[in-house]
């Protein structure tokens, strides 16, 4: 998982980033899918603060 810092900036808008509730509506899953998915590294996610956040770009490559 990729922790973005200060030093980091993101090109990324708000509007690009899910949240892992986004995910478990999008694709019709639980959460627990969702964490599993992210541990076996079939998505990509990054950190921001303490937040959970998953690009949508990265997302959109699943279901490709």
């Amino acid at each position: 998982m990729e922790t973005l810092t200060s030093e980091t900036k993101p090109n990324i808008a708000v509007g690009d980033l899910l949240t892992t509730r986004d995910l478990q509506i999008l694709f019709g899953v639980t959460r627990r899918t969702i964490e599993n998915w992210r541990g076996r590294g079939l998505i990509k996610s990054v950190k921001i603060g303490g937040c959970i956040r998953y690009r949508r770009e990265d997302v959109n490559t699943i279901g490709a």
